[in-house]
């Protein structure tokens, strides 16, 4: 992978080379991609922390791709320090984009879907549109509301022997217990 990242010098490019590379290896070893995702913490004898360091330097890497990208584009809200001012942290995006690559083993049938190579170059333009959201003419950093169960007391512990308040009736009539 190292050796194709260096063909480029266009970041776009270069982050579509890592998603290929990474998707073309999950097409053709499923089994190990499920080992890899959800299994490593269990490899003993050393392989889990070589494991562990492998998935570490990965990940720098695209953090690298993905912050060449926000330079090059002048990206304003996708950045180190961009989460906290409504935008996307790098974290976010990285970790974002990981998900999606790593659950491929969850659903792909070669019998039924696209080829490594057409799934690679959909999921890199979903990313990169993605990252690339504030040039779109209506974009505005936007925070979910607050979902937590703290909404309730705006923000404040729960008082002793308060009650939360009742659940609103499911659509069927029901109440939630």
């Amino acid at each position: 992978m190292r050796e194709r990242l260096q063909e480029s010098h266009d970041p776009e490019t270069r982050i579509r080379i890592f998603v290929h590379n990474h998707i073309s290896y999950s097409v053709a070893k499923q089994k190990a991609m499920k080992v890899l995702s959800h299994e490593a913490d269990v490899l003993k004898d050393g392989f889990g922390a070589e494991l562990a360091a492998i998935k570490r330097e990965y990940y720098r890497i695209c953090v690298g791709l993905v912050e060449d990208l926000v330079k090059a584009e002048g990206l304003k809200f996708v950045g180190r320090n961009a989460g906290p001012t409504g935008g996307i942290s790098t974290r976010t995006a990285v970790m974002g984009l990981f998900g999606m690559m790593n659950w491929l083993h969850t659903w792909y049938r070669p019998h039924v879907d696209p080829d490594a190579e057409t799934i690679a170059g959909e999921m890199s333009d979903i990313f990169l549109r993605g990252v690339r959201a504030e040039k779109a003419a209506d974009w505005k950093p936007r925070r979910a509301p607050n979902l937590s169960r703290k909404a309730e007391t705006n923000g404040r512990p729960r008082a002793k022997g308060a009650k939360r308040k009742p659940a609103p009736p499911l659509a069927t009539g029901r109440t939630r217990s």
